[in-house]
């Protein structure tokens, strides 16, 4: 839930008395229950730096935290056009996201909408009780099923992907099936990226078409 909503309450003239502040006293929460909070928050974003060894970058090492002055938004934009060197994986962690910093994360990357749906008060979702004519989500979508389709499927790009069996999400070898070893050796020659589903399966994406047979018979 964020309490950084757009709705502004105009102040009331309220008698003062005992059984009146009894009844505005909603009026100042959060502040009245929890005294550390503050409404003007400063939006901050930390990097968390995985290198090409495997290993965590030292926290002497990175990038201090980038603080949003949205007085010069435009130095945040600026700097989330430096591609990193040297990484494997860059994780942003964001404390009290705002919405020029939400506006940019989801342009420079890519980032589906309804990951932020609970960021700013706005819940796509109503629109699927509450239909209003031209309004409503940008992209239709329902959920039919959480099942993991095993076996092969394409892309709309031509790529193809394989969804993996794992038992239990444990990826080992046993007796009749060298999992494990198998899987191994897949990496070595898969080109694209693997993805671990909700249900702790995996799928081995973006094969292209002339690798295929060696994805199979390897």
């Amino acid at each position: 839930m964020s309490f950084e909503s757009d709705i502004v309450l105009e102040t009331e003239l309220v008698p003062s008395t005992k059984e009146s502040v009894e009844q505005w006293k909603w009026r100042g929460y959060p502040q009245n229950l929890f005294r550390n909070w503050v409404a003007d928050r400063v939006a901050r974003i930390y990097y968390v730096d995985v290198l090409e060894s495997g290993k965590f970058k030292l926290a002497r090492d990175t990038n201090p935290a980038i603080e949003v002055d949205e007085s010069a938004i435009s130095q945040l934009w600026d700097q989330l056009q430096i591609e990193p060197t040297g990484l494997h994986l860059r994780v942003l962690l964001v404390d009290n996201m705002k919405h020029p910093a939400l506006q940019m994360l989801g342009t420079r990357y890519n980032i589906e909408l309804c990951f932020f749906t609970s960021s700013l008060n706005w819940i796509p979702s109503q629109y699927q009780e509450e239909v209003v004519k031209k309004k409503g989500d940008p992209w239709p979508y329902t959920f039919n099923h959480n099942i993991d389709d095993f076996g092969w499927s394409m892309g709309d790009d031509g790529r193809r992907h394989t969804m993996l069996f794992i038992e239990n999400g444990c990826i080992q070898d046993e007796p009749d099936c060298d999992f494990k070893t198998g899987l191994r050796e897949i990496v070595k020659i898969h080109k694209g990226t693997f993805r671990l589903t909700a249900n702790q399966h995996i799928t081995v994406s973006e094969i292209s078409m002339e690798d295929v047979p060696e994805m199979i018979y390897s």
